[in-house]
């Protein structure tokens, strides 16, 4: 397994996705809202599809975000090298979106990731339009670098530096 303990944050624990986790993990493949900037909403039995399949491309690990507490899942983030380099992304479920927990799960797994790769930077994609990305990423110290049209859609690739990432967040 690649992720041998769960990484603690303030309020978070980032952990593997278990079997119990299953409705949480469909939903956050087939909700409208969470999905409006990833190609739309899967649906029910494509998102079962690919849940059975596990992490598709190059993906190097999957967390779940859990309450720290509870342990309920709020979303997942995800690190792959479809593009070649290291790629964080992330998605959550919308009754815990704008308060900082996005934040706090996507700064753990950047600072896991610069402690257990020796990747020089971690990149980020996003849609132009999708402002609540791009202001994470610049929030992370993740500097935009280049835009371009994909999936139909104009994108902003982001990035940090394993050295810019040493700076408080």
């Amino acid at each position: 397994m690649w992720l041998t303990e769960p990484l603690l944050t303030q309020r978070l624990r980032l952990r593997a996705f278990t079997d119990g986790d299953r409705p949480a993990a469909l939903r956050l493949r087939t909700d409208g809202e969470v999905r409006r900037y990833l190609g739309g909403p899967m649906s029910p039995d494509d998102a079962a599809a690919a849940l059975a399949q596990g992490p598709a491309g190059a993906s190097w690990g999957v967390f779940a975000v859990a309450d720290q507490h509870t342990d309920d899942v709020m979303g997942s983030v995800d690190l792959s090298r479809d593009r070649g380099e290291l790629e964080v992304s992330r998605v959550f479920l919308p009754e815990y979106w704008g308060s900082g927990f996005a934040h706090e799960a996507v700064d753990a797994v950047i600072r896991w990731a610069f402690t257990q790769t020796a990747a020089p930077r971690i990149i980020a994609v996003t849609q132009t339009a999708n402002a609540a990305s791009r202001k994470l990423a610049t929030k992370l110290g993740m500097t935009p670098e280049a835009t371009f049209e994909q999936y139909g859609a104009k994108q902003i690739q982001f990035a940090l530096t394993r050295h810019a990432a040493d700076r408080p967040t």
